[in-house]
């Protein structure tokens, strides 16, 4: 039984999800947040590996976007906007050695290297970035994250640290950080002493590994409720979230705080599978009366998306409009657009040029015009409708 960071934070957060992903291979629906995680550290390591320039750098993006969802697209050029101007790929120091990027490792039980697919492995990962410094004694792991969430470097990176202690044994202190590309943060741990790491952490591994096996045999997987069901590929068959939650009414002690929270997050669950199913019924059948003038269905929007975002950014610059601005709306949609227009435009002909430079990038090629659909509830026989958001479905 190979252990990784994923599996054990899976454990960690609901040992049913463990169960429902690696023991029974239950196919799991991809998710934007996911999506962008992958391409972000592809971008990321391509780009600390490879001397590119910043044009370079957003051709790539370009065309990696190209190929995922349009939130996830969205998504994707908004962090590398942050990447570029936030600087957030530091450069190695003057005496770095055994630099690495997206480097694979396995360590076995006896706490020495081995190959990624020796079953006899204790723990695997792949670390971001990976090198030393001061004359090989020091050991550093970077790992770059696209989460909403700001957390202190923990369990991973202590790990990931140990890993490069076994991998180098003259490595004496190991230091790691996250970078989280979305916030322009980074999350640093303190030194480590790599002989503490090499003795401790393999403990740690091996008391995790005993209680999957524990599980194993008892069948202990219970579910168990947090924030991290809202991303949870595995909800509509798990138990927890099955029923029908009879809210507290009164909430008079600590207990009952407790079983409200968990009652909070259960019937927002349900309300996102509900939303789910909704959606795919008015997608086969068609818009549904409410109520006589309220109906909820798919409403027709119009949207401009950036295809170029080099060639949008120099035309915006050319008008004048901030550069920090830019790449901060870089998701671009038409009321974006139009802000960044509206700031450089004569007072009296906001409009004029609004629609000039939408229609600009779009005839540079730097923009196009995406027509979609919107799942909402609208009043029928409305003559304008709200600009959709960017969750429509094509």
């Amino acid at each position: 039984m190979v252990l990784s960071h994923s599996k054990i934070d899976t454990l960690t957060r609901c040992p049913l999800a463990y169960s429902r992903r690696y023991r029974e291979r239950v196919p799991e629906a991809d998710t934007s947040p996911r999506a962008v995680g992958i391409a972000e550290h592809e971008i990321v390591a391509l780009t600390g590996a490879q001397d590119l320039d910043e044009d370079q750098v957003y051709r790539i993006i370009a065309r990696k976007a190209a190929l995922l969802p349009d939130e996830a697209a969205t998504d994707l050029r908004s962090l590398a906007a942050c990447v570029v101007q936030l600087g957030l790929i530091p450069a190695l120091p003057s005496d770095a050695q055994d630099v690495a990027w997206e480097q694979r490792f396995a360590i076995g039980e006896d706490g020495k290297p081995c190959e990624w697919n020796d079953p006899a492995a204790l723990f695997r990962g792949i670390m971001d970035r990976r090198f030393r410094e001061n004359e090989g004694t020091l050991g550093v792991v970077d790992d770059w994250k696209t989460g909403r969430v700001i957390e202190p470097a923990g369990d991973q990176l202590r790990r990931y640290g140990w890993a490069l202690a076994v991998l180098f044994p003259e490595i004496e202190t190991v230091t790691s950080a996250n970078h989280y590309l979305r916030f322009g943060a980074v999350r640093r741990s303190d030194p480590m002493d790599a002989a503490t790491l090499r003795e401790t952490v393999p403990v740690e591994l091996l008391a995790i590994r005993e209680d999957l096996e524990r599980r194993e045999r008892d069948n202990a997987w219970e579910p168990r409720v947090s924030t991290a069901c809202n991303g949870c590929g595995f909800r509509a068959g798990c138990p927890a979230f099955a029923g029908t939650v009879v809210p507290l009414r009164v909430i008079d002690s600590a207990e009952h705080a407790r079983e409200a929270a968990q009652q909070l997050l259960v019937l927002r669950g349900q309300a996102k599978d509900l939303d789910v199913a909704l959606r795919q019924y008015v997608r086969f059948h068609g818009e549904i009366e409410i109520d006589g003038s309220d109906a909820v269905g798919n409403v027709a929007t119009e949207r401009v998306s950036v295809t170029d975002p080099v060639l949008a950014y120099r035309h915006l610059s050319g008008l004048g409009v901030d550069a920090g601005a830019i790449w901060k709306a870089l998701r671009l949609s038409k009321s974006s657009v139009e802000k960044l227009a509206a700031s450089v435009a004569p007072r009296g002909e906001k409009g004029i040029a609004k629609e000039a430079a939408i229609s600009a990038l779009v005839s540079l090629g730097a923009a196009e015009v995406k027509r979609s659909t919107t799942f909402k509830r609208f009043k029928r026989g409305a003559e304008e409708l709200p600009e959709g958001d960017d969750d429509g479905d094509e």
